[in-house]
């Protein structure tokens, strides 16, 4: 039995597993999409915004502001919360829309004696007050902590003021009891005041407001956040607070500084406010030579870090400083010429002084060469002689060799000659002294620093005066003393003595000399070269005025050689159509076919120029035997001059039997053009000669050294010696459209650069002209040549009952191929455009059409992508019925589409017919 029901107890156990797994996953997953949601949207809290001075207020744009405000712009960092501040009349009337559900929150709220029903209170309070008594600044003879005074006052004070923790013990024991005079809020407390009914009243000092000053502090009071009980937004606020007072504990007392000083500051008693009242002027004793700390103007007057500290004091007492400079070196002889002595560092006790709270806080520094890292036993340490607080500081160290000076300068000079290791001084001078690019190659020593404290000292028995200055430093913030040094260690350009100037200033000025210097030098090159320049110029501006007139001589040569050949064209038409003699209209269409091919030849060349001049001639060597270049030049050449019965020589020095690697069409077009130019400019009789040298290098490479030479009419000097640029042509009169487009020698020139070529001229007027090439191409690995296409034999009915598929968007190009093919007894069907063709392909019968001819620019699909199309067909014969190419794009590239594009053939416009039938012959008997 046990053996049966171990397997059920397994597989219970596993699918218990099972189901825990899926419910902590589906809890999980609910947790966190409950945690996006909360995340992506923000909680509305709406706050009742009754306005207490600096808590909370308008800015001079109605925007709420002061210390509630900001407090609760610094809780959003820690929630996702908004803030709606909705205006309340009255603190009383924020319970009443708390009920309604207007407001959520109320602030600041002291938590009750007793626990409330109605309200929570957040954990942490959000401002720290206190009880005070306060009166208007008005009632000059009553004064802060006048206990006899305040006993006879009448005290206005809320109802259930006695409630609160401490405030009764506290009145009794100053003896108001009895003068309070009870109301039941405090908007009425406070109008008893203003008409005079009572004298003072006592509330929450969040109540003060600028007309009103304080007699006495007591009762510390911590002020929350409220909400109904039950209200949810309670929790998120909560936990706000929580998070800023762990993360930023001293946020709510720099608040407090900034919003509330009066109420942090401890106000000035009777005989404290008598005595500055009596005080005409207090005199401080400051040192005249501690620059930036204190310092003696060329004015007469005072300046410094020290001086700017003493003056807000003075500010805030209300009593004038008098300056006087410090003589002698103990506080007690300095006290018998002055009130005050500042700044005295704390740690210098003297009989029969006080000595106040720190006024600076800072510490001394050790300045020493870059290159010190530290500071061993027995170093040369300097420290000022006037400065007892840091001499005593290092001979407290035991550990070094002080030696003393009289000022910062010689201190800092001294260690710049390496007479001593270290300078020691308080921060406020070692920090401003090092701004000084004099002494960019000195800097403070890493950790090694020592705090100091200045503070002020004055004679013992002023106990006013100190008690004054006590309460006055200590409103004094962090922010207003970083102000103070900040302004006080800025080097000033009238702390700079020349030198200090000259070297502060030493790459400008070194510019400046730098660059006067050049400007003479290039002032004397200029006018040296002036002339020369000129000259330049002008000569540019020939140039620019030759090419210009070259452009517009091409330009006019080229309308003038077009229109010639379309003049003969289109007259010679006319003069055929209108013909009844067929010799003559035979003879019209042979010059019509003489001016077609002669125009065909000018675009060519054209063309041939523009694809050069955006270097899109990409050359594409083959094997090429010296055999059959022979033969082409004799195929092209020889009849030329048999026509014009000029005699041409072939000759060659060398070796006969090679093969290189070579772009076939651009070399039979370099060497077509020299020859047909000599032919044509060689008079009747004369003769052309074509010598070549060819020798074997080690390089696996053939060196050709090729010489062409007539006895033709020659060049002018000054025109072959720009013979190869564009747009430039010997000024001659041409008697014949069939002189050429006069581009042939630019484009040689540019071939023989893309092939590495030299080629160089050498003619003169009735002479003759020369050219010499000069070349190095690598011999072909396999030397058997690439096979041509196969030229098949061709019958006068090969393409007789066959179906061919036209795709032509011109109708006369569509005329002239239909008549083409109907000559060879072939079908012919018409497309318009590529979409056209390809559904007639694909609706066809397979085997119906024997072959396409495809233009490739159509409208609605060009050709490119119909043949795409239909070799991407599913039909059985897309693959192997021929496509052939006819289009006016004849460049390289255009090849190659054709090709990539699936297609068989390609055949450039102006449609040869022999040349036509020839492939469409060699595609149906592949």
């Amino acid at each position: 039995m046990k053996e049966k029901g171990k397997p059920m107890k397994n597989r219970i156990l596993r699918f218990s597993t099972v189901l825990l797994f899926t419910f902590l996953f589906s809890f999980s997953f609910n947790m966190f999409v409950n945690a996006a949601d909360t995340m992506g949207t923000k909680t509305t809290i709406k706050v009742a915004f009754y306005e207490l001075d600096n808590f909370f207020e308008y800015d001079e744009n109605g925007n709420p502001c002061g210390y509630g405000v900001d407090y609760l712009n610094e809780l959003k960092k820690y929630a996702n919360i908004e803030w709606e501040y909705v205006p309340v009349d009255s603190w009383e009337g924020i319970k009443e829309k708390m009920l309604n559900g207007e407001v959520d929150v109320r602030m600041p709220v002291s938590e009750p004696t007793k626990p409330s029903e109605l309200y929570d209170y957040t954990i942490e309070p959000m401002l720290t007050s206190y009880h005070a008594i306060m009166t208007l600044k008005s009632k000059e003879n009553l004064y802060y902590q006048d206990y006899p005074g305040i006993a006879h006052l009448k005290i206005a004070a809320c109802s259930n003021l006695l409630d609160k923790t401490g405030v009764g013990s506290y009145l009794d024991a100053i003896g108001v009891t009895d003068n309070l005079i009870f109301y039941p809020d405090y908007n009425s407390c406070r109008a008893a005041l203003d008409t005079g009914e009572v004298d003072a009243l006592i509330s929450n000092v969040m109540d003060l407001t600028d007309e009103m000053k304080i007699l006495d502090k007591f009762s510390v009071v911590d002020n929350y956040i409220t909400t109904l009980k039950e209200n949810p937004c309670y929790t998120i606020i909560n936990d706000a607070m929580t998070q800023l007072k762990l993360e930023n504990p001293s946020f709510q007392t720099s608040l407090y500084q900034k919003y509330f000083p009066e109420r942090v500051n401890e106000p000035f008693t009777k005989e404290e406010s008598e005595y500055i009242a009596a005080t005409d002027s207090i005199t401080v004793a400051v040192y005249p030579d501690r620059k930036p700390v204190s310092y003696l103007k060329e004015d007469g007057s005072y300046g410094g870090i020290a001086i700017d500290m003493a003056d807000l004091l003075s500010e805030k007492i209300g009593i004038p400083f008098t300056y006087v400079s410090i003589t002698t070196d103990t506080q007690p002889e300095m006290l018998q010429t002055a009130d005050l002595v500042m700044p005295v560092p704390q740690l210098i006790d003297a009989p029969n002084c006080f000595t106040t709270q720190s006024i600076l806080d800072l510490e001394i520094l050790m300045a020493v060469q870059n290159s010190s890292t530290e500071l061993t036993e027995g170093a040369r340490v300097g420290v000022l002689s006037n400065t007892p607080g840091i001499l005593k500081t290092i001979q407290n160290l035991n550990c070094f060799d002080i030696q003393l000076y009289d000022n910062n300068r010689d201190a800092f000079n001294a260690l710049q000659r390496g007479e001593i290791d270290a300078f020691a001084n308080s921060s406020f001078v070692i920090n401003w002294m090092l701004q000084n690019p004099r002494y960019s190659n000195l800097e403070t020593l890493r950790y090694q620093s020592f705090p100091l404290a200045y503070a002020i000292c004055g004679k013992k028995e002023d106990k006013e005066l100190q008690s004054i200055l006590t309460k006055v430093i200590h409103t004094i913030d962090n922010e207003q003393k970083t102000e103070i040094i900040q302004n006080g260690t800025k080097l000033m350009m009238d702390d700079f003595t020349l030198i200090d100037r000259l070297y502060v200033y030493r790459i400008p000025i070194n510019c400046i000399l730098t660059a006067l210097i050049l400007i003479t030098i290039l002032t004397l090159l200029y006018i040296r070269s002036r002339g020369r320049y000129i000259q330049q110029i002008e000569e540019s501006v020939r140039k620019q005025e030759k090419a210009s007139l070259a452009k517009s001589e091409f330009l006019s040569r080229m309308s003038h050689d077009m229109r010639t050949p379309l003049n003969v064209i289109m007259g010679m038409s006319r003069l055929a159509k209108d013909n009844d003699n067929p010799a003559d209209t035979d003879s019209c269409l042979d010059k019509i076919n003489i001016s077609s091919e002669f125009l065909l030849g000018l675009i060519n060349d054209v063309l041939d120029m523009e694809h050069i001049e955006s270097g899109k001639i990409v050359l594409h060597p083959v094997p090429y035997s010296g055999l059959e270049f022979r033969k082409y030049i004799d195929a092209v050449i020889s009849p030329l001059c048999e026509q014009k019965n000029v005699h041409f020589q072939y000759s060659y020095d060398g070796i006969t039997d090679f093969t290189v690697m070579q772009d076939k069409l651009r070399i039979n077009q370099v060497y077509f053009n020299l020859l047909s130019n000599a032919v044509k400019f060689t008079p009747e009789g004369g003769s052309v000669s074509f010598h070549s040298n060819i020798e074997e290098t080690d390089h696996n490479t053939i060196f050709m050294d090729v010489t062409i030479a007539d006895t033709g009419i020659g060049m002018k000097p000054e025109f072959a010696a720009h013979m190869f640029e564009p747009f430039t042509q010997e000024n001659q009169v041409f008697k014949s459209i069939s002189e050429g487009s006069g581009l042939g020698l630019y484009i040689v020139k540019r071939i023989c650069d893309l092939m590495n070529m030299s080629i160089e001229v050498h003619s003169e007027p009735g002479h003759g002209t020369t050219f010499h090439l000069q070349g190095e191409y690598p011999v072909a690995i396999d030397t058997k040549e690439e096979p041509k296409d196969r030229q098949q034999p061709i019958s006068e009915d090969f393409l007789a009952n066959k179906t061919i598929l036209v795709c032509e968007d011109h109708p006369l190009n569509q005329e002239i191929i239909r008549r083409l093919l109907e000559k060879k007894n072939a079908i012919v069907v018409v497309a318009e455009n590529g979409k056209s063709g390809v559904e007639l392909f694909e609706q066809s019968i397979p085997g119906d059409f024997a072959m396409i001819l495809m233009d490739i620019r159509m409208p609605v699909m060009d050709g490119i992508q119909a043949a795409k199309q239909i070799r991407a067909s599913s039909r059985m014969d897309a693959g192997t019925i021929p496509i052939i190419a006819l289009t006016a794009n004849a460049y390289d590239e255009d090849v190659k589409h054709c090709k990539e594009a699936g297609m068989n053939g390609h055949l450039a416009k102006p449609i040869e017919p022999e040349a036509l039938y020839q492939i469409m012959a060699n595609c149906l008997n592949e």
